[in-house]
């Protein structure tokens, strides 16, 4: 059987109990570096670094009576990996507290009226603009700095909260306003913004 498994927003404690029992009882266990650092005191990681060596490592193992999890950071369907694998093998999803819900739970946000957006790998897109309240997942391009700032550009003004290294020990939460310059602590960050006008 594989598995996708959602480790959770990256601390361990926020692993959740089912998807312990099932990485224990894997026969392999695949993870990206940055999760095999948070779970291998569980269990023995086999390092990935693309989805190739995912479907290659998949592919050697059909047919045979194993189980194989694959490890995804958060909720691997929540922009992870888990729809990518499940459109090309039969697998069970194992769901984890994605960051989205972590942020929520730290900044008092209810969730009902937030629009989840991702411009990880994505051209910044005023049409992915649909509400005025957003979760946005970056990258190293698209960072919280650059789209404050693109923001600000399109006319938008309001607050902007961004978490960085969310659960770890080193943990921090920063707000600015839209426009301003936002220190990049880390490279594993999520935003919330909160439209409140636009200029124009």
């Amino acid at each position: 059987m594989i598995y996708v498994v959602g480790i959770g927003p990256g601390d361990p404690k926020y692993l959740t109990n089912v998807a312990e029992d099932i990485i224990f009882k894997s026969d392999y266990v695949l993870s990206y570096k940055r999760v095999k650092e948070t779970i291998e005191p569980m269990a023995k990681i086999i390092e990935i670094e693309s989805l190739k060596e995912i479907t290659d490592f998949l592919d050697e193992h059909m047919g045979e009576d194993v189980d194989i999890s694959v490890l995804a950071s958060g909720d691997p369907s929540f922009f992870g990996i888990g729809e990518y694998i499940s459109k090309r093998y039969k697998v069970k999803t194992i769901p984890g507290i994605s960051c989205v819900s972590y942020m929520a739970g730290y900044e008092n946000i209810s969730l009902n009226d937030v629009t989840s957006i991702s411009f990880h790998g994505r051209e910044l897109n005023r049409d992915l603009i649909s509400n005025d309240k957003l979760m946005i997942y970056t990258d190293s391009k698209n960072n919280p700095d650059s789209i404050s700032k693109w923001l600000y550009s399109e006319g938008y003004r309001g607050k902007i909260v961004v978490g960085f290294n969310l659960s770890y020990d080193d943990e921090a939460v920063d707000r600015y306003e839209i426009g301003d310059d936002i220190e990049i602590k880390s490279d594993l960050n999520l935003m919330y913004v909160e439209i409140l006008n636009e200029s124009n």
